[in-house]
C-alpha cells in the first residue's frame, strides 16, 4: 500500500517493536516517492538488517528514456532522478546488502520498469532507449527489451491513440506484438490491438521479439511455433552462441543501426542475419598474432666471428 510507503518509518517503527520475525515486505512506490523519502527510510535500514527483513519493490516504472514518449504517459519522472535513485540503490545495497530490494520483486540485475515501444515509436527512440539503459546497466535481456505499451479504454493514451488515424487495429499486425503479455500471463481482455506509424519501427520489433524470445525459450517457444521468422531466427542465434556469448540487446543494436540505413525494399529476415553476423564477429575475440620466426643465424659469419675473436 502506497500510503504505508509514504510511513515508511512510523511503519517499521511499530514491526520493530511488535518483533516481527524475519520477513518480505512488498511495495510499488515511484521512483520520487524513493528519493523524497530518503530520510525516512535510511533512518531505518540499520535495524532492518539487524532484524532480518527485506524490503521489495515490484515494479518501478520510468516508462521510457525518451522524453518525447514519456510525455504522451504523463509520468514527470527525469532522467536526472533517475540517475539520482541508481545511485542511491548501489549507496543502500552496498552499506546494507539484501535489504531494500528496488529491481522487479527482488532481482539483483538493474531492471525498472520500461514500455519501450509505443505506436508512436522511432528508430530514434529505440536507440536513446537501448543506449540509456545499456550505459545504465539494464542487463542484455529480459521482458524490458520487448515490452509495448497496453491501451486499455479507459486511460487518456487510449483516447490520444483513438484520434489518430491508423493506430487502432482489429488485432494487432504481428502477433509477437503480445508476446509480453502472453509470457507475463496477462490478461487479453481490454486491451486493444495497436498498429506502428512507423513501418521500419513495426519490421524492426518483429525480428526483434523473435530474438528475444529464442534467447528466453528457444525450440521450447510454443508462442511462435510454426513461425518460420522464429525458426530461422532462433538457427542463427542458436549458430552465433556456439562460438560466442551474444545477448539479444547486442543484436538489437546492430539490427537498428542496419534498420537505419536501410532503404526499401529490404528483406528483414535478412537483415537480422547480418545483425547476428555483426554480433558475432563483434565480440568474437581477435585471433593472436603469429609468433614471428627468427632466421637461423649465418654459419659463416658464426666462423668469421670466430676468427676475428
Amino acid at each position: 500500500d502506497i500510503h504505508a510507503f509514504w510511513k515508511f518509518d512510523e511503519v517499521f517503527q511499530l514491526i520493530l517493536r511488535l518483533k516481527v520475525p524475519p520477513a518480505v515486505f512488498l511495495f510499488n512506490p515511484r521512483i520520487d516517492d524513493v528519493l523524497r523519502l530518503r530520510p525516512r527510510i535510511e533512518k531505518m535500514l540499520p535495524a532492518l538488517a539487524k532484524a532480518g527483513h527485506e524490503i521489495r519493490i515490484l515494479s518501478m516504472g520510468v516508462e521510457n528514456f525518451s522524453e518525447r514518449e514519456n510525455a504522451r504517459f504523463n509520468k514527470d519522472i527525469s532522467l536526472a532522478q533517475v540517475d539520482e535513485f541508481l545511485a542511491l540503490m548501489k549507496t543502500w545495497g552496498d552499506a546494507f546488502p539484501g535489504v531494500f530490494m528496488p529491481y522487479r520483486a527482488g532481482n539483483p540485475l538493474v531492471e525498472i520498469g520500461l514500455i519501450l515501444f509505443t505506436p508512436w515509436t522511432t528508430l530514434a527512440d529505440v536507440r536513446l532507449n537501448l543506449t540509456r539503459a545499456a550505459q545504465r546497466g539494464f542487463p542484455g535481456r529480459g521482458y524490458w527489451l520487448y515490452s509495448i505499451l497496453l491501451l486499455e479504454p479507459t486511460t487518456p493514451i487510449f483516447h490520444l491513440a483513438k484520434k489518430e488515424k491508423g493506430v487502432l487495429a482489429a488485432r494487432f499486425p504481428d502477433r509477437g506484438q503480445v508476446y509480453g503479455l502472453f509470457k507475463n500471463e496477462g490478461e487479453m481482455a481490454g486491451v486493444r490491438a495497436w498498429r506502428f506509424k512507423d513501418k521500419k519501427v513495426a519490421d524492426f520489433f518483429a525480428m526483434h521479439v523473435r530474438v528475444c524470445a529464442a534467447d528466453r525459450e528457444g525450440e521450447a517457444c510454443a508462442f511462435f511455433r510454426d513461425d518460420k521468422a522464429y525458426a530461422r531466427a532462433l538457427k542463427r542465434y542458436r549458430q552465433a552462441n556456439e562460438t560466442v556469448a551474444v545477448t539479444p540487446l547486442e543484436i538489437a543494436l546492430e539490427l537498428l543501426e542496419l534498420f537505419e540505413a536501410a532503404r526499401a525494399p529490404y528483406d528483414r529476415e535478412a537483415l537480422l542475419d547480418e545483425a547476428i553476423r555483426r554480433a558475432q564477429a563483434r565480440l568474437t575475440p581477435a585471433p593472436l598474432p603469429a609468433p614471428v620466426k627468427t632466421a637461423a643465424p649465418d654459419s659463416r659469419m658464426i666462423e668469421i666471428d670466430k676468427i676475428r675473436n
